[in-house]
């Protein structure tokens, strides 16, 4: 019998010897889990910080890009105040020719001076229109081609919602919304 207690306290030895293997084993993978969800977690945080610096940059550049866009919409108006100005001596002009009959303008050339007598039939100058890259663009009016992410910033903006608010609520910068509300306006 005493054979008997001594096999039962050795296989009861080595089962509390084998749950101690079994703990440092589980310890052990619970560590190196922890390691490999810190280095996940720092891999989120280093990827979120490039998204930030991204988004600034992209923010800085639709800022450039209003900036500049509002200095050639300027230029641009500028441009076709000359053309209205042009177009109203051209009127005065042609009244001009039409009390007179002819034409009696010097026009120089590369230095060489000629001198041109024509006749010019009075031309209609009521639907005024300039092409620009092949584009007619109606002076008179104002037409602008929406596509559905402005549909979307205008719809929020008739809601009464600010430049940031539709910036987050559609995900796109800032600038870019500036850049719409200045299109649209």
């Amino acid at each position: 019998m005493n054979g008997f207690y001594i096999c039962v306290m050795v296989v009861g030895i080595m089962i509390v010897f084998m749950a101690f293997i079994w703990i440092i084993i589980d310890k052990k993978r619970s560590i190196d889990y922890k390691k490999v969800i810190d280095s996940k977690k720092n891999d989120l945080v280093e990827i979120i910080e490039d998204a930030d610096i991204m988004v600034e940059e992209l923010n800085k550049f639709s800022d450039y890009i209003v900036t500049e866009f509002d200095k050639r919409e300027k230029k641009l108006g500028e441009y076709f105040m000359n053309v209205d100005v042009a177009i109203s001596e051209k009127g005065v002009l042609e009244n001009e020719i039409l009390k007179n009959g002819t034409d009696n303008r010097v026009f120089n050339k590369n230095d060489v001076t000629t001198k041109t007598n024509t006749n010019i039939k009075q031309k209609n100058i009521n639907n005024t229109q300039i092409k620009i890259n092949n584009e007619k663009i109606s002076v008179n009016e104002k037409v602008i081609h929406l596509n559905t992410r402005y549909k979307k910033v205008l719809d929020f903006k008739n809601k009464g919602l600010t430049q940031i608010e539709i910036a987050k609520q559609l995900n796109i910068g800032k600038g870019e919304v500036k850049l719409i509300f200045d299109m649209l306006d």
